[in-house]
């Protein structure tokens, strides 16, 4: 008979002995769709690994009432743990519980950083004699420090610190990061690997547009992504009233979803600075119509001041819609890929360039569309960054070097 791991909220049978081929447990806090970014990319991420013949259930710490499960995530995939720090202390029911999952596992990959999740894993890892991989997301960035500094600093002083220089690898998802980790240890070997995406066939904008028909003569500029103050949707909504005001035809979508006093001061800017009319707050798109919503716009934008590696961008990439993003956002290919424009989080460099683009013809914009969904399939397919990772977890476990992945060494 099986036995069954009680994993705090969510119940799930391990098997009777270790499975022959490689598993790798993917752990990450708060995986509702909502949060976006590794909330998205980790079960994309484990749904890849295992068309690729790994194993790669996930553990999520997340709040009780956010057990959601992700539609690209199969229920028996996912174990779900409480996220308070509280519910971790050493010896306890839910650490007893990460240590039992973790022995039938050959390693894991933990997601971001400055929440439990990082040495919960790493405790377990220990525990277990398994090697541990660390993706810090982009919350090295130079703008994420930043936030809420000193505590920041003391966290990665007694535990964040400790997590890095234990990992077995640590996983950049660009070379800007690889950097960042460079600044606190060059005894760990990073590996470069970026986020996918995994981009649907059967979409059309004609979807977005039967819900939104007054938008369908519009030259859509789309901003679609977490509403948060990194995402610098506030300097796109003060740089609006100068962009419509040459280019009439023009609107501007916002869709996201964050926390509620944001999302109040967002509508509030736009009802103080915008023309009337001329910006629609969508809410949070998801599946189908978030992906139609791509195809009806013209260009998106990401005037972020921090990104890790955005998968919005990539997104919007791959479904052929030009993108208008920030030097932050660790995307070059943008630029010099001839798929967009790179701009600075600043409302009057923002309104230039915007206005640059709905100058002109959509047939132009659409060519840069095009060959940014060139890019994306050819390098960025869910597909290919599933291979590279699986490479480097049989690395972990004593295969030769990945040939197919940037190891620095």
């Amino acid at each position: 008979m099986n036995a069954v791991v009680e994993t705090g909220l969510h119940a799930c049978e391990a098997p009777d002995a270790a499975p022959t081929a490689a598993t790798w447990l993917q752990v990450l806090t708060d995986i509702h769709p909502r949060y976006g970014g590794v909330s998205a990319a980790v079960p994309e991420l484990s749904r890849a690994l295992r068309w690729s013949g790994l194993d790669a259930p996930i553990a999520a710490l997340c709040r009780a009432d956010e057990q959601t499960v992700p539609w690209q995530t199969e229920p028996d995939q996912i174990h779900f743990f409480p996220r308070a720090r509280g519910a971790w202390l050493p010896g306890g029911r839910h650490d007893a519980d990460m240590r039992e999952l973790m022995r039938f596992c050959d390693g894991a990959h933990v997601h971001g950083l400055w929440t439990a999740a990082s040495h919960v894993a790493l405790r377990a890892a220990r525990y277990a004699g398994k090697p541990l991989c660390v993706a810090a997301h982009g919350m090295l960035e130079p703008w994420s420090l930043r936030q809420h500094r000193f505590r920041k600093q003391c966290y990665a002083a007694l535990i964040e610190h400790r997590v890095l220089r234990g990992a077995a690898c640590l996983h950049a998802l660009t070379r800007s990061e690889a950097e960042s980790y460079r600044a606190i240890t060059r005894d760990v070997p990073v590996i470069v690997v970026p986020n996918g995406v995994e981009v649907p066939g059967d979409v059309a904008a004609a979807h977005f547009f039967a819900i939104y028909p007054e938008l369908r003569d519009r030259r859509i500029v789309l901003f679609l992504s977490r509403l948060h103050p990194k995402k610098a949707a506030d300097v796109l909504l003060r740089a609006w009233p100068r962009v419509q005001a040459e280019c009439p035809d023009a609107h501007l979508v916002i869709a996201g979803a964050g926390e509620p006093g944001y999302e109040l001061a967002l509508h509030a800017l736009a009802a103080a600075q915008c023309a009337r009319g001329s910006v629609t707050f969508t809410g949070m798109l998801q599946g189908r119509l978030k992906w139609a919503a791509l195809c009806a716009a013209e260009c998106f934008v990401l005037p972020s001041h921090s990104e890790g590696f955005s998968v919005a961008i990539l997104e919007a990439l791959g479904s052929g819609t030009p993108v208008i993003a920030t030097p932050q956002c660790n995307m070059p290919e943008i630029e010099t890929g001839q798929c967009g424009w790179l701009t600075e989080p600043r409302k009057d460099v923002l309104s230039d360039v915007l206005r640059s683009v709905l100058s002109q013809t959509r047939s132009m914009n659409a060519q840069a569309g095009q060959r940014g969904r060139d890019l994306v399939l050819r390098r960025y397919a869910w597909s290919a960054i599933a291979r590279q990772m699986a490479e480097v977890y049989l690395w972990l476990g004593g295969a030769s070097l990945p040939a197919s992945v940037e190891v620095l060494q």
